[in-house]
Order: C-alpha cells, then structure tokens, then sequence
C-alpha cells in the first residue's frame, strides 16, 4: 500500500488518471484522464437522482482554462472548465403490466365474495386496465451533457476536487432538459 501512494505522489493532478467519486446529481464513481496539460476526458457511473431516478453513465471531454483564476503556485491550482460530452440513463419504469395479484379476492376461490353485479365487476376490470397503460416502462435516455465547473488541483498531493454544473439535454427517446450539479475529488495515479 506505500508503494501505491509513494508512485502516485510523484504523480501531479493534471497528468495520468484519477479516480474518484462524485456527489449530487448524479451519484457514483467518477474518473478522470489527461490527454495534454489543459484537456481531458472524465466519465462517471452513478445513480441519477432526477426523473424517478436510474443508472446513468457519461463522458465529457473538457477543456481547462487556468489563467482565469490565480492562486499561489504553491498551494495549487484552480481551472475553470467546460466541455461537452454524452449520457445515457436507464430508467426503470413502473410494472406495466397490471396483473391482479388477488388483493380483491376475499376467500381465494378465485370468485369474488362480494354481492357486485357482473357489470360493476366488468367497470373494475377495465378501470385496472386504463390505469395499468399508465404504467412507465424501462426506458434509455440519450443525451448531451455541457458540463461547466471549477477544480481545485493541490500542488503537493495528486488531488482534485472539484464543483460542476451539467445543463443536459435530452435527444432520445423524447427531447428534454435537465440541469445537473454535483462536487467530487479524485486521487491520480501515475
């Protein structure tokens, strides 16, 4: 275990691979790699809090900007940073399909011990059936995430944590918008 934070200390936080977590909208696991000293991509598998919920992956490919924000090169740096990137959310839907689990029936002959005329049965039946179209099924949600944030990467500890705000917009199955927000930090290894 020294010897994996040993490597990673001589690794700085705008170089190689950080790995993390993120809270907020969404929740989960987030990762984080450079590809040159002011560009990355990051990725994030979590659980989307909004819409009734469902698992969510994204990718962003971000650009840093660090002038825009000075601090003393000895505590760190803070880049600001916007990108666009991709999502796609599963969605689990309410149970469609409507089936009777019996709750109605009182001796559980299958016959209903009610005095109710065939034709009030027949009116329950259809009315189960109306509200069981209403039901939602699972569904994939795609769409298109323009994250903005701010990052503070520390000078002497291969550390990010970071704030962003992700307006998203929705493309398939419906088009539709979303605003997400969520702080994290992540660790880099070399």
């Amino acid at each position: 275990m020294l010897s994996i934070w040993m490597a990673a200390a001589g690794a700085r936080a705008t170089e190689g691979f950080g790995l993390g977590g993120i809270v907020g909208e969404p929740t989960g696991v987030s990762a984080k790699m450079w590809v040159t000293p002011r560009q990355a991509l990051d990725a994030a598998a979590a659980w989307s809090f909004s819409d009734n919920g469902g698992f969510q992956l994204h990718a962003d490919y971000l650009f840093h900007q660090f002038e825009w924000l000075k601090l003393d090169p000895a505590t760190g740096r803070m880049p600001v940073y916007f990108g666009v990137g991709a999502r796609v959310k599963l969605k689990e839907g309410n149970d469609p399909s409507g089936q009777d689990n019996g709750d109605d029936l009182a001796d559980g002959t299958g016959e209903d011990s009610t005095d109710e005329s065939e034709d009030e049965r027949g009116n329950k039946a259809a009315q189960k059936d109306n509200s069981a179209d209403k039901g939602e099924e699972d569904e994939t949600v795609v769409g298109i995430r323009f994250p903005l944030g701010i990052a503070f990467l520390f000078a002497k500890a291969p550390i990010e944590i970071f704030a962003e705000i992700a307006p998203i917009l929705d493309v398939a199955p419906d088009t539709d918008f979303d605003i997400h927000a969520a702080i994290g930090a992540r660790f880099y290894f070399h």
